[in-house]
């Protein structure tokens, strides 16, 4: 929009891209070298420019006497981070690779170049996983509050970060910190022994010294006696300090009454269950406490259906559809509920009111889309939904399931969607995957299933899908499924994992503290409230507390330990 205005007898009108496009113009002239007077040249390149641009940003382009320091000084980084620098001078734009960060500030103020702290310091304070462990490592390039939030992600992501590059490098005051802090998101002590010993290991001539310091970091008394025997005494038997430490803890392991003391580490993460197919649970949620191994019960909330779907949208729940009592009253309600606040609101509806559908979420840089997937109206459906969480509202124009089908199972893996089985009356039980591209608004069928199953679970963990319980034949208990089945996106291929305890339908499954997670379903008529743990290590499945109602159909999420609910 212009800026415009009069003032006395004189119109003023500021055109709103004029800089912008002028600065363009500069740049590009001086990437074209077209109308350049002058130039430096560093490390066998040469970079033409124009001075009276340049002298804006700094007395060394404007002096004479200071102007024939700058190839020396420019001659000591490499080619990225001086274009880098020149683009800024030219456009007012900073774009730094963020492992050029410390060269780039560096640079700048050897060129006595202003504005650049201030500028670092508004970045947005909005990390994301994939760079929080460099937003550390550079902690004097950013604000105060981006490095908190940067620190908090790399807590409560440490199982899938340390084992990244940018750990292996970060400093020992902040390795300590992390190593030290109660609310380390970790399955076990173990893990953070794993992690000093591979950073240690990254320069063990130069890191060996700090041992006795990061192993005091460690909760000791937390670890097993055979993984103390095993892994800890042999990897630091060479420091008679670290061996008094460990053979202290060792003997306190073996005392009940000290072990049964040992300080945990708090858990900045809990497991939330909700929905199921019996009436009895169909309104309150479930959350497991890690750290007082205990299930709690949620509020009622006022859901009044089941057979619903869900989906975890930032810090909200989404309630899809569902039926209201008799299995022909298929509702199009949508619900949220904030985590925030505890409070439920009620959404724009479906077009089509189904229940046994299947539900995701992509999540982009600007928004996240929502897609409903088949299920049950008055027939079984084939059409898919789409909920915008900008525009608030379901588009149906999404293309179709090449099949109708309900009581399937969909995941997100990297952007695609992925059904996986489902059931149609006058078909049978399907084992079919199809994979949904959103970009080409197309499906396509990829590698079945080594087994055909519907009312199963799917869910995608470390870059692969997995499948987990289901039927064979619609409505016969006796043909429940017990496999666990993994697809490898890469290779389209399945195989077979390991296998439930029971044979059980309609289990929740997800990744929770880096452990493959199995909570309820039902056995023939028994509906359950057991909650399985996979060890794949040692290829088996463990109990932990059970749910305080048993429950089947549900969805589970890792979600922050303080929503309210």
């Amino acid at each position: 929009m212009m800026d415009s205005k009069i003032v006395g007898d004189i119109i003023e009108i500021q055109s709103p891209d004029y800089l912008t496009s002028l600065s363009k113009h500069t740049l590009n002239c001086a990437i074209r070298h077209k109308y350049t007077d002058m130039h430096f040249t560093a490390n066998n390149k040469t970079y033409k420019c124009h001075r009276l641009i340049l002298s804006a940003s700094s007395e060394y382009f404007s002096d004479d006497s200071k102007l024939s320091q700058v190839n020396q000084i420019i001659s000591a980084y490499n080619d990225d981070v001086i274009k880098a620098v020149f683009e800024y001078v030219y456009t007012g734009f900073i774009r730094v690779n963020i492992d050029d960060m410390d060269d780039f500030n560096e640079l700048t103020e050897r060129l006595k170049i202003g504005k650049i702290t201030e500028m670092l310091a508004s970045i947005n304070q909005t990390v994301e996983v994939s760079t929080c462990l460099k937003v550390v490592r550079l902690s004097g390039n950013f604000n105060p509050n981006a490095y908190k939030n940067a620190l908090d992600m790399v807590l409560e992501n440490f199982m899938k970060l340390y084992r990244e590059h940018d750990f292996y490098h970060l400093t020992l005051p902040v390795l300590t910190y992390i190593l030290q802090s109660d609310d380390l998101n970790v399955s076990s002590e173990e893990e953070v022994f794993k992690a000093l010993k591979l950073w240690i290991d990254q320069n063990e001539s130069e890191r060996r010294k700090h041992s006795l310091d990061l192993l005091n970091c460690v909760r000791l008394k937390c670890l097993s006696l055979d993984f103390m025997t095993k892994a800890v005494l042999p990897y630091l038997s060479w420091s008679p300090e670290c061996v008094v430490i460990i053979t202290e803890a060792m003997q306190a392991i073996m005392n009940p009454n000290i072990k049964s003391k040992a300080k945990h580490r708090k858990s900045t993460s809990a497991l939330l269950v909700v929905g199921s197919w019996d009436n009895a649970s169909i309104n309150c949620m479930e959350l497991y406490d890690p750290s007082t191994k205990v299930w709690k019960k949620s509020k009622e909330f006022e859901f009044n259906r089941k057979n619903f779907c869900t989906v975890l949208m930032n810090d909200s729940l989404m309630i899809i559809g569902g039926h209201i009592g008799s299995r022909s009253d298929a509702s199009d309600m949508v619900n949220l509920i904030d985590f925030k606040t505890g409070n439920m609101q009620v959404l724009s509806s479906l077009h089509q009111a189904r229940y046994n559908a299947a539900a995701v979420v992509i999540h982009r840089a600007a928004a996240s889309d929502v897609y409903v997937i088949g299920g049950t109206g008055t027939k079984v459906l084939g059409t898919v939904e789409r909920y915008n969480s900008n525009t608030k509202v379901w588009k149906n124009k999404v293309a179709q399931l090449p099949q109708r089908m309900h009581a399937h199972s969909a995941a997100v893996l990297n952007a695609k969607i992925y059904v996986t089985g489902g059931h149609k009356r006058t078909i049978g039980t399907f084992n079919t995957l199809i994979m949904y591209n959103p970009i080409l608004n197309s499906w396509v069928y990829k590698a079945r299933m080594k087994s055909a199953r519907h009312a199963h679970s799917s869910a995608a963990i470390k870059e692969k899908l997995y499948v987990a319980g289901g039927c064979l034949e619609y409505g016969k208990y006796d043909t429940y499924v017990s496999s666990v089945e993994s697809y490898d996106p890469i290779s389209d291929i399945w195989t077979e994992m390991c296998f439930l305890p029971s044979p059980r339908t309609a289990p929740a499954i997800c990744l929770y503290r880096d452990k493959f997670i199995s909570i309820g379903g039902s056995n023939s008529y028994v509906l359950l409230n057991e909650v399985l743990q996979y060890d794949d290590e040692n290829s088996k499945w463990t109990y932990l507390t059970p749910l305080t109602i048993p429950r089947e159909g549900s969805c589970a999420f890792v979600v922050p330990k303080n929503v309210k609910i």
